[in-house]
């Protein structure tokens, strides 16, 4: 999909007299492509939610393969959310994937699972709207959707979850050594433009989150490699603080997020 010959005031003009338009989105997120990939981001992400998935499914194709180009993090820690799943190949159940970056997983349960029902939204309001108590998953990406107001957002899964359904859970681990790296550079890693990129959690704040809404969680781990450098540094670093400053996440800083399978508590 090349970058279009409209220039950047033209494209602002466009964009402001219909800001819902999908193609205008595309091509200002790819006008970014060169200079910064965090406002790509956000133009192409912002096009996914205005298209008709109906209509643009090649167009979507594109859009994701261009995307996984543009920000390669976009699908990491995605894969391991699938084997979360407690299933047969051969079973049947119904799931959804939820949040643009769950794309990909929805393709890899389809392959999987023949039997299954699985649909990608990009809307999680959708799946509150169109399913009650019917879902036997709903795979998550939490820096997308808890935000602010996680507590808001459990509830209404639980309202599309079956009373047996799990919901599968990634979020950015608040811990991880990349983002101390980042403050140390003077740089934050959590704001793109004007608008949070993510919303990491330490692992005790997220599991408490989880059972105050009713879930029992159960975590995995999706490691980073760390460079020897980084590692030399990282370990002075937690050598100085260890006995003055105790934290439950000091050594988690390899995890980059965390995979999370929570079930509602049986009352």
């Amino acid at each position: 999909m090349a970058r279009g010959r409209k220039s950047l005031e033209e494209l602002k003009e466009q964009l402001f007299l219909d800001p819902g338009n999908y193609r205008l989105n595309v091509e200002m997120g790819f006008y970014y492509l060169d200079y910064d990939r965090k406002m790509t981001y956000k133009y192409l992400k912002r096009a996914l939610r205005f298209c008709d998935s109906q209509t643009d499914t090649g167009a979507i194709e594109q859009l994701f393969s261009d995307m996984e180009y543009v920000y390669p993090e976009l699908m990491g820690g995605m894969e391991g959310m699938m084997n979360l799943l407690d299933e047969n190949e051969d079973a049947e159940f119904n799931a959804i994937a939820a949040g643009v970056e769950t794309h990909g997983v929805s393709h890899m349960l389809e392959e999987k699972y023949k039997n299954a029902s699985v649909t990608w939204y990009v809307d999680l309001a959708q799946v509150y709207q169109y399913y009650n108590k019917e879902l036997d998953y709903i795979l998550m990406d939490g820096d997308e959707f808890l935000g602010g107001f996680p507590g808001i957002v459990l509830n209404g899964i639980k309202s599309a979850l079956k009373p047996e359904g799990r919901l599968i859970l990634r979020v950015s681990n608040a811990a991880w050594y990349g983002r101390l790296f980042d403050i140390l550079k003077g740089e934050n890693p959590d704001i793109t433009g004007e608008k949070s990129l993510s919303h990491p959690y330490m692992k005790d704040e997220i599991a408490n989150i989880l059972e105050k809404t009713g879930f029992e969680a159960e975590f995995s781990s999706a490691k980073a490699d760390v460079p020897a450098r980084d590692m030399e540094i990282l370990n002075g670093i937690i050598y100085q603080l260890e006995d003055k400053l105790p934290c439950a996440d000091i050594n988690e800083f390899t995890n980059k997020y965390y995979l999370i399978k929570a079930s509602q508590r049986m009352i």
